[in-house]
């Protein structure tokens, strides 16, 4: 008898497309909070409603509460009128969702913690000073095994989280948080576990024993288990712990191999810093084609360095780059346009792409609520003050720009970087 079996390779393909629409959402959604921390307030609604239904990010009914009180100060009147619907549908769920943590359900116990977390009003009038806080709460689902409050209560005990008024009742105790984030990532995924190993890195974890050991052992594993990010990461790890470049530089190549764009970047990366340019240039441009906007950057960067510079070539780069989401890149087209470098000098759109290069930069720096640890060849800090600087100069020349331009040209400037924005490809490397 032939049974149905779906080939292995389709299994492959389907993990792939279920990866990359999750990405995707998660772009998304971070594309909103960065459109809602500017102060559209249809974004911070929509934002809302994601964590509510909990599409694209894990659901989470305190922060939709947040974004939907934000939004009740909106301008406009329907949007004021959606999220004060939204809150009172809520509110009136709040009975059947206490009576269900009281009866033991986890999920019930963690959405009641983020309630008492943000919604003030409800814990000065209904709840009594004896009743379980948000922390009691959390800690009620993270014993049952939910895995998002085990999550929330490691971070709380590491104090990065607030938790309304309750916020002040859980001291810090790095022992806990460690105990809460290893239930958290054992239980899950690979994914999990490489942001675990991410998070051991934090000062506070290094001082503990065998942390060390433990962030090598689940890199390990992941490596062995064919994860790309898993054999990038081991190669970071033991070239920062174990002084062993060579060894790690196999375990880049092994990651690249896999297709990771990201392994792809750091391989093109160690080569050039190595004196290969060559080579170097071949796997950053495999990189880019791939996505990297990094790699996109580092090849704008090397065409403008080159002897002669090539700036036709690094401006297409840095467009790329840009076009990507990338702000030093985008920064680079402003300066480009603003002192005429392979291009006509014009401060319109200098001025569009500078204000482009602040938005890029805020938008990288939106957290998801995880930690974010930039690794690529130990150059994160001057990366950091590199995004920094780039991001105050861009500021720094639209605001010098503005003073040269009439008032009809600023209109066209900022008619151009709506555009620009518009065509941008908002996603994380």
């Amino acid at each position: 008898m032939i049974k149905n079996k779906i080939p292995s390779f389709i299994l492959l393909m389907l993990l792939f497309v279920t990866a990359s629409v999750a990405a995707a959402r998660s772009d998304h959604v971070k594309e909103l909070q960065m459109k809602a921390a500017q102060g559209d307030t249809q974004a911070g609604f929509d934002v809302g409603k994601l964590f509510e239904e909990g599409k694209g990010v894990e659901q989470d009914l305190g922060i939709a509460l947040t974004y939907y009180s934000r939004s009740e100060f909106a301008d406009e009147v329907n949007i004021r009128n959606e999220a004060n619907n939204r809150i009172k549908a809520l509110r009136e769920r709040y009975y059947d969702i206490k009576k269900k943590a009281e009866s033991g359900d986890p999920k019930s116990e963690y959405d009641f913690g983020t309630i008492l977390s943000v919604d003030l009003d409800y814990v000065r009038i209904y709840l009594s000073g004896n009743e379980p806080k948000a922390i009691d709460w959390f800690k009620r689902a993270a014993e049952h095994g939910y895995r998002p409050a085990q999550k929330r209560l490691a971070r709380a005990y590491l104090g990065i989280i607030r938790l309304g008024i309750t916020h002040l009742s859980i001291d810090i105790n790095v022992e806990k948080s460690l105990f809460w984030y290893s239930k958290w990532a054992l239980s899950g995924g690979v994914s999990d576990q490489l942001e675990f190993t991410k998070i051991l890195e934090n000062y506070q974890f290094a001082r503990l024993e065998n942390s060390i050991e433990l962030r090598k052992k689940l890199l390990t594993q992941a490596a062995q288990n064919g994860s790309a990010e898993g054999m990038l990461l081991l190669g970071y790890f033991i070239r920062d712990n174990e002084s062993n470049d060579k060894a790690a530089f196999e375990w880049f190549i092994k990651s690249a191999n896999k297709g990771y764009p990201r392994g792809q970047f750091t391989v093109g990366l160690t080569l050039f810093f190595e004196g290969n340019l060559t080579e170097a240039v071949k796997w950053l441009e495999l990189a880019a084609a791939n996505g990297s906007s990094d790699a996109q950057q580092q090849l704008g960067d090397i065409y403008e360095n080159s002897v002669p510079p090539n700036h036709q070539l690094a401006f297409q780069w840095y467009k790329k780059a840009a076009m990507n989401g990338h702000a030093g890149s985008a920064y680079q087209i402003g300066r480009y346009f603003h002192e005429g470098i392979a291009v006509p000098k014009d401060l319109i759109a200098a001025w569009a792409w500078y204000s482009l290069g602040i938005d890029c930069y805020r938008y990288s720096h939106i957290s998801d609520d995880s930690y974010s640890i930039e690794e690529e060849l130990s150059l994160s800090d001057l990366k950091k003050s590199k995004e920094e600087y780039e991001q105050g100069a861009a500021s720094g020349n639209r605001s010098s720009i503005e003073k040269e331009l009439s008032l009809a040209d600023l209109k066209k400037a900022k008619e151009k970087y709506e555009q620009l924005k518009a065509s941008v490809v908002w996603h994380s490397d």
